[in-house]
Protein backbone atom coordinates (compact mmCIF):
# COMPACT_ATOMS: atom_id res chain seq x y z
CA UNK A 1 0.00 0.00 0.00
CA UNK A 2 1.33 3.35 -0.97
CA UNK A 3 1.39 6.00 2.18
CA UNK A 4 -1.95 7.47 1.73
CA UNK A 5 -1.74 11.36 2.99
CA UNK A 6 -4.61 10.73 4.88
CA UNK A 7 -5.17 8.50 7.90
CA UNK A 8 -8.97 8.64 9.36
CA UNK A 9 -10.81 6.94 12.17
CA UNK A 10 -14.22 7.67 12.37
CA UNK A 11 -16.96 6.64 14.86
CA UNK A 12 -20.73 6.35 13.21
CA UNK A 13 -23.53 6.65 14.64
CA UNK A 14 -27.40 7.09 14.28
CA UNK A 15 -27.03 10.16 16.63
CA UNK A 16 -27.07 13.41 14.54
CA UNK A 17 -25.20 15.01 16.91
CA UNK A 18 -22.21 12.38 16.99
CA UNK A 19 -22.46 10.95 13.39
CA UNK A 20 -19.29 11.42 11.69
CA UNK A 21 -17.20 12.33 14.70
CA UNK A 22 -13.52 11.73 15.38
CA UNK A 23 -13.02 9.05 17.88
CA UNK A 24 -12.29 10.82 21.08
CA UNK A 25 -15.23 13.68 21.00
CA UNK A 26 -18.53 11.36 21.83
CA UNK A 27 -20.04 10.30 24.55
CA UNK A 28 -19.64 6.49 24.18
CA UNK A 29 -21.27 3.83 26.37
CA UNK A 30 -18.44 1.90 28.95
CA UNK A 31 -18.35 -1.31 26.44
CA UNK A 32 -19.43 -1.10 23.39
CA UNK A 33 -19.70 -3.87 20.67
CA UNK A 34 -20.05 -3.17 16.97
CA UNK A 35 -18.46 -3.61 13.47
CA UNK A 36 -16.25 -1.98 11.39
CA UNK A 37 -14.77 -1.20 8.08
CA UNK A 38 -11.73 -0.43 5.96
CA UNK A 39 -11.38 2.00 3.09
CA UNK A 40 -8.86 2.57 0.98
CA UNK A 41 -8.88 5.62 -1.43
CA UNK A 42 -6.61 7.41 -3.60
CA UNK A 43 -5.57 9.43 -0.72
CA UNK A 44 -7.17 8.01 2.14
CA UNK A 45 -7.27 4.81 4.18
CA UNK A 46 -9.94 5.05 6.62
CA UNK A 47 -11.93 2.82 9.32
CA UNK A 48 -15.44 3.19 10.21
CA UNK A 49 -17.54 1.88 12.67
CA UNK A 50 -20.10 1.88 14.96
CA UNK A 51 -22.13 -0.62 17.51
CA UNK A 52 -24.04 -3.11 16.53
CA UNK A 53 -27.33 -1.40 17.43
CA UNK A 54 -27.14 0.88 14.91
CA UNK A 55 -25.19 -1.04 12.17
CA UNK A 56 -26.29 -4.38 11.67
CA UNK A 57 -24.85 -5.48 8.20
CA UNK A 58 -21.02 -3.79 7.41
CA UNK A 59 -23.50 -2.49 4.47
CA UNK A 60 -24.71 -0.05 6.84
CA UNK A 61 -21.43 1.44 7.47
CA UNK A 62 -20.27 1.15 4.23
CA UNK A 63 -23.01 3.74 3.02
CA UNK A 64 -22.83 5.97 5.86
CA UNK A 65 -19.31 6.42 5.16
CA UNK A 66 -20.13 6.95 1.53
CA UNK A 67 -22.82 9.10 2.42
CA UNK A 68 -20.69 11.28 5.10
CA UNK A 69 -17.87 11.51 2.13
CA UNK A 70 -19.49 12.10 -1.10
CA UNK A 71 -18.44 9.08 -2.69
CA UNK A 72 -20.88 7.71 -5.67
CA UNK A 73 -22.24 4.47 -4.40
CA UNK A 74 -25.69 2.11 -4.50
CA UNK A 75 -26.78 -0.95 -2.93
CA UNK A 76 -26.08 -3.70 -4.88
CA UNK A 77 -28.11 -6.68 -2.33
CA UNK A 78 -29.71 -4.58 0.42
CA UNK A 79 -29.06 -5.13 3.09
CA UNK A 80 -26.23 -7.42 2.76
CA UNK A 81 -23.74 -5.57 -0.21
CA UNK A 82 -24.12 -1.93 -0.57
CA UNK A 83 -21.28 -1.26 -3.65
CA UNK A 84 -19.05 1.68 -3.75
CA UNK A 85 -19.47 3.09 -7.69
CA UNK A 86 -15.84 4.18 -8.22
CA UNK A 87 -12.60 2.87 -8.71
CA UNK A 88 -10.98 5.43 -6.94
CA UNK A 89 -12.11 3.81 -3.46
CA UNK A 90 -12.62 0.06 -2.38
CA UNK A 91 -13.86 -1.87 0.47
CA UNK A 92 -10.76 -4.35 1.70
CA UNK A 93 -12.72 -5.66 4.38
CA UNK A 94 -13.82 -5.51 8.08
CA UNK A 95 -14.95 -7.21 10.84
CA UNK A 96 -16.39 -6.53 14.65
CA UNK A 97 -14.79 -4.85 18.17
CA UNK A 98 -15.01 -4.72 21.41
CA UNK A 99 -14.38 -1.39 23.08
CA UNK A 100 -14.17 -0.89 26.85
CA UNK A 101 -13.18 2.49 27.76
CA UNK A 102 -12.90 1.92 31.52
CA UNK A 103 -10.39 -0.22 30.91
CA UNK A 104 -8.79 1.11 27.88
CA UNK A 105 -9.26 -1.85 25.55
CA UNK A 106 -10.07 -2.86 22.45
CA UNK A 107 -10.49 -6.04 20.86
CA UNK A 108 -10.89 -6.25 17.03
CA UNK A 109 -11.76 -9.66 15.93
CA UNK A 110 -14.14 -11.85 13.16
CA UNK A 111 -14.69 -10.51 9.71
CA UNK A 112 -17.36 -9.47 7.24
CA UNK A 113 -19.33 -11.94 5.06
CA UNK A 114 -19.70 -9.43 2.47
CA UNK A 115 -16.47 -7.63 2.53
CA UNK A 116 -13.89 -10.30 3.76
CA UNK A 117 -11.53 -10.08 6.88
CA UNK A 118 -9.07 -7.54 7.34
CA UNK A 119 -5.23 -7.50 8.21
CA UNK A 120 -4.07 -6.66 11.44
CA UNK A 121 -0.94 -4.42 9.92
CA UNK A 122 -3.79 -2.53 8.08
CA UNK A 123 -5.49 -1.79 11.74
CA UNK A 124 -2.36 -1.04 13.37
CA UNK A 125 -1.28 1.00 10.72
CA UNK A 126 -4.16 3.22 11.15
CA UNK A 127 -3.87 3.30 15.15
CA UNK A 128 -0.39 4.48 15.06
CA UNK A 129 -1.00 7.05 11.90
CA UNK A 130 -4.10 8.77 13.87
CA UNK A 131 -3.46 8.28 17.44
CA UNK A 132 -6.70 6.55 17.98
CA UNK A 133 -6.79 4.06 21.24
CA UNK A 134 -3.08 5.64 21.83
CA UNK A 135 -3.51 4.80 25.56
CA UNK A 136 -5.55 1.63 24.79
CA UNK A 137 -4.52 -2.05 25.09
CA UNK A 138 -4.92 -3.41 21.23
CA UNK A 139 -5.60 -7.03 21.06
CA UNK A 140 -6.97 -9.02 17.94
CA UNK A 141 -8.60 -12.45 17.60
CA UNK A 142 -7.69 -14.42 14.35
Amino acid sequence: MTAPTKTTIIFLSDTPDTAGEKVGTIDAPVRMVGKFILINGPDEFAMAYGPIDDYGYHADLVKRFCDLSDIPSGWAKKPDMYEILTDSYRVIGGGWFEENISEKTVRFYGYSTAYGGFDRQDILYLLRTTNSFADYLVDFDD
